[in-house]
């Protein structure tokens, strides 16, 4: 019989859990990189897997009178494995190459971030499986305890650093084995425990807050980092500066220049984001003659043909741009930054070092995002300019998604295009790659030029060309060989010969080069992305993508197709190493999932003998697997799509997980009285639910696309609200399959459950990575009418195994 304390012990450990795998995704984007970050979250979630499959292989040692005394052990050490595994992963240089040490590298990493999920596997499934009479409860404290994880990643790391947070992670499932110990004996040891870690991490808090930490990150991309001078954390990035910022400084034209004078190291302070990409803070010495040397970066052509405008900035950074603004002596400069350590930096941390221009009184400097901060805007633009925007670090949803970006989609262009004036100008600089001719390779340039043509022309616009300027500067001495930087410019109305002499007259001075103008193409290929004339034809002799990213296809920076994933290169394609080994890296996974959940189904089959029952039990197999992948399916598909509408990545995650696993929990609840109300026909009252489940989910997608058009404009509180009112029927419905499974089965196959509990898990870990391969490749609304199908799927298993056990 389960009690109050135990539906606590499993609530904590579930919120411990996927807390656990938050945090561990985004400090993976900093110990490792973004993609093999997804790699080890998705391996290190079957743990739990396997943590079921030992409760169904070795019944023996987990007889069902010692129940209450597992429970507690698995929780304990969860908690203490959390703890020590962290610790030898930061001992553990990642070396993600392929030679015999690499691999051993990359595989015990791996592994040993496996080891918590398998206690806490054991933990779950223990509970789920034998208090058969309360699985509707114990299912739904479980999932309100991952919904309250998630909301608690969103918070944590605005007040500690990620090291403590996981020691604080660490904590939790100890304070749950208190709960949960059998005897006073066992819960003295947890209390013990729980003080430990505890104490640890108050003292690693504080240790923090000295730039001391007790325990830090040692190696950070197959590097041993020194202790950074200044480190914050939050869920969308982690921001360092190496040595003093009083030395740390580099050349304006640092992105592209090799060397460094003397007499130039006082312009950028560099600010590493996931000690990967790196954002310049120029540190301004109050005369606008000394930042000049920005009046000479392509970045910023357009504030010469609009003069005295009205700017909004689309992503802040060090700052670059609005002292650019502010050197053009702009009339009012509006500018958004998602990530609020940078808001921080400029106007408090850094603001003397960086000159306080953050603070100039033409400057209002907003901490949002901006796609959905732009669209709520009633005042236009003259300009509106994104400079090197990427998503290249694992935000919050990075444990359920590779990366995509809602800024780079032709209904987010259109929508900046109608909050221009009617000669605004919105401007987007990016880098490119140049092959050894100095010709431009089909990386992101030409799916650039194709963005712009399809946001034109979702405006109406019939001739998109004569809206286009592209303008590139080739530097000398160039970091990376054949990187070059391009500015494209779009207007609503098309660009006056005086706006292209004034252009002219820029490109002559600085040494810039034009790819495109109206009259003029660089290269025909231009002239058929601008054009949109045979597009089609064009795309065959690519090996990348060169059409215009979507809202439904918001992937922007994955141009390699999959037909063409092997055989090329990043150079071939011009685009960076980190995408294209993000697409291999998918793919491989892929395979090591795909292997990872038939292994779920094949290893019980060859250790046991139950040939007779599995004949029997198959439907109960199918239905598990296909309810995994079903709520998978639309679980992250709609985490991404949700992103694009509620624009922060963390309201994404916040709004998404914590609405579809709350109002799962409910569900779950509601599946106890369902089965409660009618007992003569539980089975028929089931599938009616199920039934509902299909119908909601198939309706969802039907009126949930028009619905958040209709929201455009609304506030964020707005955009929440109706984001919730329409995911909870959903969850609702989805929340109740798994109960109904688990109740059918302790009728039918009692024996069997941990290992169905075993083959949900693995499926829905399956889906995690298969959800995100179909969204680049098909769109999220493939996947989300996938995860329908599964779970069509679940229905007609659930209906054959109800008629076979009515028979029996």
């Amino acid at each position: 019989m389960a009690t109050g304390k135990i539906y606590t012990g499993v609530f904590l450990i579930a919120l411990a859990m996927l807390l656990l795998e938050l945090l561990l995704t985004r400090i993976w984007s900093v110990t490792m990189w973004y993609h093999f970050a997804f790699v080890a979250v998705s391996l290190a979630m079957f743990g739990m897997t396997g943590g079921a499959l030992l409760v169904y292989l070795l019944p023996k040692f987990f007889p069902t009178e010692k129940t209450r005394l597992h429970l507690c052990l698995s929780a304990l050490l969860f908690g203490i494995a959390t703890v020590f595994c962290f610790l030898c992963h930061l001992a553990i240089p990642f070396m993600p190459d392929k030679s015999l040490s690499g691999i051993f590298a990359m595989a015990l990493t791996y592994i040993v971030v496996a080891i918590p999920f398998t206690f806490s596997g054991i933990a779950i499934t223990l509970a789920l499986t034998r208090f058969s009479k309360q699985i509707n409860y114990i299912y739904a404290a479980d999932l309100a305890g991952a919904a309250f994880g998630c909301l608690l990643f969103l918070f944590i790391l605005n007040f500690v650093d990620g090291p403590t947070a996981i020691l604080f992670a660490g904590f939790l499932p100890v304070l749950a084995a208190i709960f949960l110990a059998p005897d006073k004996v066992l819960r003295n040891k947890a209390i013990i425990t729980a003080v430990c870690i505890g104490s640890l991490c108050v003292l690693n808090a504080w240790s923090f807050s000295l730039n001391k930490p007790l325990v830090r990150l040692l190696w950070v991309k197959a590097a041993f980092e020194t202790r950074p001078f200044f480190e914050r954390w939050n869920s969308l990035s982690r921001i360092s500066i190496d040595g003093n910022p009083k030395y740390h400084f580099a050349h304006p034209d640092w992105r592209f220049s090799k060397q460094l004078s003397e007499n130039d190291k006082m312009k950028d302070m560099l600010l590493s984001v996931d000690s990967l990409y790196a954002t310049g803070m120029p540190c301004f010495t109050g005369n606008y003659q000394d930042t000049e040397y920005l009046k000479h970066d392509v970045s910023f052509v357009t504030h010469y043909i609009r003069p005295n405008a009205k700017v909004l900035i689309i992503g802040v950074g060090g700052g670059r741009d609005i002292l650019a603004a502010l050197t053009f002596q702009q009339k009012s400069i509006l500018a958004v930054e998602i990530n609020s350590i940078f808001t921080d930096i400029l106007t408090k941390t850094f603001a003397d070092l960086s000159g306080r221009f953050a603070l100039n009184p033409s400057v209002t400097l907003i901490n949002d995002e901006a796609r959905s901060f732009a669209s709520r805007q009633k005042d236009k633009f003259d300009i509106i300019q994104l400079s090197f925007i990427s998503t290249g670090t694992a935000t919050g949803t990075g444990a359920y998604a590779l990366s995509e970006n809602s800024l780079y989609t032709s209904e987010c262009w259109q929508m900046l295009l109608n909050h221009l004036t009617e000669n605004g100008v919105l401007t987007c600089t990016r880098d490119y790659f140049l092959d050894k001719a100095k010709k431009p390779l089909p990386g992101e340039l030409h799916r650039l030029i194709s963005l712009a043509r399809s946001a034109l022309e979702r405006d109406g616009i019939p001739n998109p060309q004569e809206h286009m300027i592209c303008i590139t500067q080739i530097p000398k001495s160039p970091i990376i060989e054949g990187l070059a930087g391009v500015t494209l410019l779009i207007s609503k109305q098309p660009f006056s010969q005086q706006d292209v002499a004034i252009l002219d007259k820029v490109v002559a001075d600085n040494g810039f080069h034009y790819l495109l103008k109206p009259g003029f193409v660089a290269d025909p290929i231009f002239q058929t992305l601008a054009s949109g004339q045979g597009v089609a034809q064009l795309q065959e002799k690519f090996p990348t993508r060169i059409d215009a990213p979507s809202d439904d296809n918001p992937f922007f920076f994955y141009i390699l197709r999959f037909q063409k994933l092997f055989g090329v290169t990043a150079t071939d394609v011009g685009t960076y190493v980190t995408y294209t080994k993000a697409m291999e890296v998918l793919f491989e996974l892929l395979v090591v999932v795909l292997m990872l959940t038939a292994g779920c189904f094949l290893l019980p089959l060859a250790l046991t003998n139950k040939s007779l029952q599995l004949r029997r039990d198959l439907p109960l197999l199918l239905y598990f697997a296909a309810v995994g992948l079903g709520f998978m399916f639309i679980e992250v598909s709609q985490l991404q799509r949700l992103v694009i509408f509620l624009g922060h990545p963390t309201y994404s995650l916040s709004v998404v997980l914590f609405s579809l696993l709350l109002s799962s929990s409910i569900g779950s609840l509601l599946s106890a009285f369902v089965e409660r109300k009618f007992p003569n026909r539980s089975s028929a009252a089931m599938l009616a639910c199920l039934g509902l489940l299909l119908g909601t989910t198939a309706t969802y997608m039907v009126i949930s696309p028009q619905v958040l058009l209709s929201l455009g404009s609304a506030t964020t509180a707005e955009r929440i609200a109706a984001s919730v009112a329409i995911l909870f029927p959903l969850g609702l419905f989805m929340g109740m399959a798994v109960p109904f499974g688990l109740s059918l089965a302790s009728k039918k196959s009692p024996s069997i459950m941990p290992w169905l509990w075993a083959i949900n898990g693995a499926t829905s870990v399956c889906a995690s990575v298969v959800t995100v391969a179909v969204s680049i490749n098909w769109g999220l609304s493939c996947s989300f009418w996938t995860g329908v199908a599964c779970y069509l799927v679940a229905f007609v298993a659930f209906f054959a195994s109800s008629r076979l056990s009515n028979q029996e």
